[in-house]
């Protein structure tokens, strides 16, 4: 077919220039590449011909579009310029050489309108593997980026791949809206009253189409990079339409910024996650965010709009379908100086906090008692007081808590209390629930004071499904309580009883030790360098974390280099003295977004005083002689400790 054929075929009988326009628009971007087979003699010079060149990058959308608006008699143009595409993060500085993009501009009943083919057809889906240990969110958040131009596009197979999938806000866009992504080199294709310059076009919120399809806006004007404040706080605040209130779903991901560190989830053993508040009120999505050491990261909201299989309906086989959340905007976080220590929220499930999920999926509907209801206080980070509102999922505990619910078909419940540093199985005598009619009771009476989670999980009674999914969480501050309770707490370090070398997870996530196979390690005075080896299967997380003695945070000291299933830990020890280097591991496709404590390592940085008596004879896990001196430091109390007959000899001395 020739593009005279085809031109003819998309545009009779239509009348005006945005019928055509539209209509050749559509005939490019709903095509799936990828499924599509030509031949090698398809002739160049046809449509068939250039998508032939489109799909293995030899040809650009932006071509084809204008080609066959001038065979329509349609008057467009080329635009070059800077994408914010794949690979560009907030608070980069476009070089001239970088993220290169061509557009086109159409001129409709006397306007110029902006469309961007490319973008509007599909979007490169990067390899999962290469976002911080290829994690089970990742996969359901469906991380995707836009290309540049043709040669930007093509990507390894076996990593990236391209997704074909029709994207309607690139058509016609508006253009304060297409400036946030694109930035043409000449100012007047902005189309806009007041151009802006590239700095100013760097400084913009990193924002993507699903922040516009569902008209979404900041509740403030928001810099690409934002300043925490001394505690390490920022808030991110999204207002969402009245009719989408209860259709949005959001997500987040922190990261850390820097080469050394982005492919890790965790700081100290506790998902980054765990210092994000996400909550949804009064139409507006909330993110308040503590970050838990100085540094710079990456802080990414993804959204969608879910269907009627994501909601609980009560059905025999009812369940919440998957669903995929895309990025909506993106943003850098900057804290330069840090007062006081940030201690992760309760290790709940992931996501939201507050009861809007519970009504989301399950249609719950909370049944607000005595507590206060100001919608200002949301977990923001500009406030020193425990803020309490529990459409927020925030609530200020005395003694005990009830929370109720009203249930539009019958569930079955599962009720769990979370306190970090403590075991779970004595908690849930804590807590219990009870149904009658269709009223959901939960109460909770706090056995210490603290900061506690409450997760609620739920399925309908009808249902054949094995396992119940996750309704909503509530973050529950104990600010008085009556009788106190001992708690058992939890080992999460195996060294805490005495041990260093492997834990039993070591062996169940088959890891394996490629160099320093004796956990205690001597490094000369003149020594400051140490690399340590170890293998991980592809489906392990594998993160770390260095002590000082007594209590210093020594990560800055590591370096941490993945490739495939080789993991190295490069160490550049700036002080001597005596080192704890804990490994820990998870399985990405499990639940759990934990780390567990894995193999430690102690290292004696000096030359003299060795930080070991003997050599253990394999048959005990080595215990630790540390240094005659007096120290309430890390590692010759919290974590290891001294034999008592170590101590009996001190006496003696």
């Amino acid at each position: 077919m020739t593009y005279t054929d085809l031109v003819h075929e998309l545009t009779d009988g239509l009348l005006t220039d945005l019928e055509k326009v539209r209509a050749i628009f559509r005939w490019i971007t709903v095509k799936d590449l990828n499924v599509m087979d030509f031949e090698e003699s398809t002739n160049a010079d046809t449509p068939l011909g250039l998508l032939r060149g489109i799909k293995y990058g030899t040809e650009t959308y932006h071509v084809l579009f204008m080609r066959l608006c001038s065979y329509a008699g349609l008057h467009c143009v080329e635009i070059k310029g800077h994408s914010k595409s794949v690979g560009y993060e907030p608070g980069m500085k476009i070089q001239p050489e970088m993220f290169q993009n061509t557009w086109n501009a159409v001129l409709i009943d006397g306007d110029w309108r902006l469309v961007q083919c490319n973008w509007g057809a599909r979007h490169l889906v990067l390899n999962k593997d290469r976002k911080r240990g290829g994690s089970d969110k990742n996969k359901e958040n469906g991380m995707t980026e836009h290309g540049t131009d043709k040669k930007e596009v093509k990507s390894d197979k076996s990593k990236d791949k391209i997704r074909y999938q029709y994207d309607e806000h690139y058509f016609l866009t508006d253009p304060d809206q297409f400036i946030q992504e694109f930035w043409p080199k000449e100012s007047e294709w902005q189309l806009l009253d007041a151009p802006i310059t590239l700095e100013e076009f760097e400084a913009l919120p990193f924002v993507r189409s699903v922040f516009f399809h569902f008209g979404m806006r900041f509740d403030k004007t928001m810099p690409a990079v934002i300043e925490t404040n001394d505690r390490g706080g920022a808030d991110i605040r999204i207002k969402i339409p009245e009719m989408f209130e209860n259709d949005l779903v959001f997500y987040y991901q922190l990261r850390f910024a820097d080469t050394e560190r982005k492919l890790e989830a965790t700081y100290r053993g506790a998902a980054l996650e765990r210092f994000v508040f996400q909550t949804t009120l009064d139409n507006t999505a909330m993110f308040s965010i503590h970050v838990p050491t100085t540094g710079e990261y990456y802080f990414e909201i993804f959204a969608n709009k879910i269907n009627e299989s994501n909601k609980i309906s009560g059905t025999l086989d009812d369940t919440i379908s998957p669903f995929r959340l895309k990025c909506a905007c993106k943003f850098k976080i900057r804290c330069k100086a840090l007062k006081g220590k940030m201690h992760p929220l309760p290790d709940c499930a992931a996501g939201e906090w507050g009861p809007k999920k519970a009504v989301r999926h399950f249609g719950l509907q909370p049944i607000y008692l005595d507590h206060s209801d100001t919608s200002s206080d949301t977990g923001s980070t500009s406030s020193n007081d425990s803020p309490e509102n529990p459409k927020a999922g925030i609530l200020n505990v005395e003694d005990s808590v009830t929370l109720k619910f009203r249930m539009p078909v019958p569930l079955q419940f599962v009720v769990k209390l979370k306190l970090n540093n403590v075991e779970q199985k004595p908690l849930d005598a804590f807590v219990y629930h009870a149904v009658e009619s269709n009223v959901l009771t939960v109460t909770a009476t706090m056995p210490q004071l603290g900061q506690y989670g409450l997760d609620i999980y739920a399925k309908p009674k009808t249902s054949d499904a094995k396992t119940l999914s996750h309704a909503c969480k509530y973050l529950l501050n104990a600010v008085k309580v009556s009788n106190p309770v001992e708690l058992p707490k939890i080992n999460r370090s195996f060294a805490r009883k005495g041990t260093i070398g492997p834990s039993q997870a070591f062996d169940q996530m088959e890891l394996l030790l490629k160099s320093h196979l004796d956990p205690q390690i001597t490094m000369e005075e003149k020594d400051s360098e140490t690399q340590i080896e170890i293998e991980a299967p592809e489906d392990v997380e594998v993160s770390h974390h260095l002590l000082r003695e007594p209590d210093e945070d020594c990560k800055e000291f590591v370096t941490m280099v993945r490739n495939g299933t080789n993991v190295k830990f490069f160490m550049k020890l700036g002080k001597h003295g005596n080192y704890l280097f804990c490994i820990y591991a998870r399985r990405t496709k499990g639940n759990d977004s934990s780390m567990t404590n894995v193999y430690n390592y102690v290292i004696a940085h000096k030359k003299r005083n060795p930080l070991f008596s003997s050599q253990s004879n394999g048959s005990e896990p080595p215990q630790v002689v540390f240094e005659e001196k007096k120290s309430h430091g890390l590692l010759r109390k919290s974590i290891f400790g001294s034999k008592k007959k170590d101590k009996e000899k001190e006496k003696k001395k």
